[in-house]
């Protein structure tokens, strides 16, 4: 019978132990493993650099893991905690890139580009160019820019901005186009197509457009060592602004009108 009791006694204050417990105190395994890629930057032309170091990684949000690009591209974040992070991509005279949402499962590293289409974050010098005259006329759009380096681009590549309201903003724009434009004179560009730049506008016949223009700049591919080409990423979604966020597009131009056709 004594047995009994003190069986009964050890049986309860188990259950009182157990019970007593909150989620609080219960294990949680957390995976490690790094985080792995390559970055890459260029002038404000698109060129690629043959160094491509000092690009600091850094993982969002709380900034808790960084890492700096070696002269090949190349980061390593050491031991990272498993979850989804914004990886942020910062440099000195650059744009900022953020590659939003990667899923760190910890474990074994976590490999970015090689297995996602080859992708790698661009980043572009920050852009002295600056447009000082745009003009549309009946079938295309001539730019007129001021340089302040001694390089003198082959093309530039502008994003046009279009809407009936006078002072308005880019982010506001009822239309936005890109067009290549090459140059014919010094500072002096042109566009080759021959399509109407103002075809497939949302405006009437007769109405003022207001326009403007930022140059943007992107590169193709890099060349990696072994003929490994990585496709740049250059732009992002910013989930909480809800927009496109374009790093690599200079200031906008002053604001220019024309009446539509």
């Amino acid at each position: 019978m004594i047995f009994s009791k003190n069986l009964l006694i050890v049986y309860l204050f188990a259950i009182l132990l157990f019970s007593g417990c909150s989620e609080k105190d219960e294990f949680k395994p957390y995976l490690k493993g790094d985080i792995v890629g390559y970055a890459f930057y260029f002038d404000e032309f698109g060129n690629e650099f043959e160094d491509f170091s000092g690009i600091n990684v850094i993982t969002l949000p709380g900034r808790q893991y960084s890492a700096v690009t070696d002269e090949k591209g190349r980061y390593e974040l050491k031991n990272v905690i498993n979850g989804t992070y914004d990886l942020s991509f910062e440099k000195e005279g650059f744009g900022t890139m953020i590659l939003p949402g990667v899923k760190h499962l910890g474990g074994t590293p976590t490999v970015m580009g090689y297995y996602y289409g080859n992708e790698a974050p661009y980043l572009y010098q920050n852009i002295s160019t600056r447009i000082t005259h745009l003009e549309i006329d009946s079938d295309t759009i001539v730019a007129s820019v001021s340089l302040s380096g001694p390089y003198q681009p082959f093309l530039l590549r502008l994003r046009l901005f279009f809407s009936e309201r006078e002072n308005f903003d880019t982010g506001s724009a009822q239309a936005v186009k890109n067009i290549t434009v090459f140059d014919v004179a010094p500072s002096y560009y042109k566009s080759s197509t021959t399509k109407p730049i103002y075809s497939g506008l949302p405006f009437e016949s007769g109405d003022k457009v207001y326009y403007k223009a930022g140059i943007f700049t992107y590169a193709y591919t890099v060349t990696f060592y072994n003929d490994y080409y990585f496709e740049g990423i250059d732009t992002y979604f910013d989930y909480e602004k809800n927009k496109t966020i374009y790093p690599n597009l200079s200031d906008e131009s002053e604001e220019f009108s024309f009446i539509m056709p």
